[in-house]
């Protein structure tokens, strides 16, 4: 009798600290190539992102993204650029968001930081010339809380401002 109680708890608390972010690695995406992709705002080629701003570019093994095949550069072609996902399933509360970046050397000063939403919360970090998970803890809504990613509104350098792996987890209580 123990053990089941034990082992219906394991079940439970895998199932609390899943990533409610829907193809966090871009992995899934609809433009069909394998190197790079110019995504212009309003474009909704990253299944389940929405681009805004400029453009952000999804890009291929030739950039070396952090994991899999396809990485996103918010710095875009013109850029600067912005992605943003609905993120279902949410209760007010503490969540776990989290993603790994690297920017190119062509970015310096606030050209090279990257900006997360999500909710009420936000951060700002600048990148780093090799691949950094950048972790926060932010308040979630109820429903369905925005995850947004942003370059510096104002960038206006032509380096490159990676992300992958973009992951909410919520916090235990």
């Amino acid at each position: 009798m123990r053990i089941l109680a034990l082992s219906g708890f394991l079940v439970l608390s895998g199932v609390a600290s899943a990533n409610l972010v829907t193809n966090g690695g871009f992995e899934t995406n609809t433009w069909g190539g394998t190197s790079y992709y110019l995504a212009n705002a309003g474009d909704t080629s990253i299944t389940s992102w929405a681009v805004s701003q400029n453009s952000v570019d999804i890009v291929g093994t030739d950039y070396s993204p952090y994991d899999g095949s396809f990485a996103v550069d918010l710095a875009g072609t013109p850029g600067p650029g912005t992605i943003s996902q609905s993120v279902g399933g949410t209760s007010a509360g503490s969540y776990a968001v989290s993603f790994w970046g690297r920017k190119s050397s062509g970015n310096t000063g606030t050209d090279g930081e990257v900006t997360v939403d999500f909710g009420s919360s936000s951060a700002t970090v600048a990148l780093t010339d090799t691949w950094t998970q950048y972790s926060f803890t932010m308040t979630g809504d109820l429903g369905s809380t925005t995850l947004s990613l942003a370059t510096n509104p104002t960038n206006t350098s032509f380096g490159n401002l990676f992300v992958d792996n973009v992951s909410v987890e919520a916090v235990p209580e």
